[in-house]
């Protein structure tokens, strides 16, 4: 690089405005960035979307659960050991100990 041309910072790259082909290059960069905009755009949206369920979830869960009654606890062993013991959502084991 003569030393009359400023140097360019790290990962820009430099060229004659004058030179041929500096249009298509121009575009190419330009297609380039409108790409990298979008896919900025799409995940700008799933972030506000994800902080819109975490705010809707954080105040559900500032009501506390209420108690299940004996016998609504006692119909919930009953199906879990019919399962054999095992979590209806996602079947890990020993979700009742022996004594339920």
């Amino acid at each position: 690089m003569p030393f009359d041309q400023p140097e360019t910072p790290a990962g820009q790259i430099a060229f004659e405005l004058s030179s041929p082909g500096v249009e298509k290059r121009f575009l190419a960069v330009m297609q380039e960035m409108a790409a990298r905009f979008e896919r900025f755009d799409r995940v700008a949206s799933r972030i506000e979307t994800i902080a819109e369920d975490i705010q809707h979830l954080m105040q559900e869960l500032r009501y506390r659960r209420r108690d299940l009654c004996g016998a609504t606890k006692r119909q919930h062993v009953a199906d879990i050991r019919v399962m054999g013991g095992k979590c209806p959502c996602c079947g890990a084991p020993d979700v009742l100990d022996a004594e339920g």
